[in-house]
């Protein structure tokens, strides 16, 4: 699995975050937050799929850019940033060795615990 940084995602997460935008600080349950497989496809036909890349700070080339599975480690929930999404994705990444986008979870999960109080 050849999985790197979205960058653009990193960015987008960043900018939601300083401008304290649809932020969710509270430490919830991503399990029970994390959007259903209804609401994915509800996305995605009224989104373009670089709109759903957004959401997440992994790019798998293993999968065409038009197919979901393409993207990995959410940030959110597909309408707001979730510390706890960060956080599964932070230990996820950990676990599976992919240090940038490690890094990158933990950079947001700093930011949103500096920047929104």
């Amino acid at each position: 699995m050849a999985v790197t940084l979205n960058r653009q995602a990193l960015e987008y997460a960043r900018k939601l975050i300083e401008g304290k935008l649809e932020v969710a600080k509270h430490h919830s349950n991503w399990r029970e937050d994390k959007p259903t497989d209804d609401e994915i496809v509800k996305y995605l036909n009224t989104h373009d799929i670089s709109s759903y890349a957004l959401w997440h700070l992994g790019i798998n080339s293993d999968f065409p850019e038009d197919a979901k599975e393409r993207y990995d480690y959410p940030t959110g929930d597909l309408k707001i940033v979730h510390i706890s999404a960060l956080k599964d994705s932070l230990e996820h990444a950990r676990h599976h060795g992919h240090k940038d986008i490690e890094h990158a979870a933990k950079e947001l999960i700093e930011l949103i615990n500096k920047t929104i109080k």
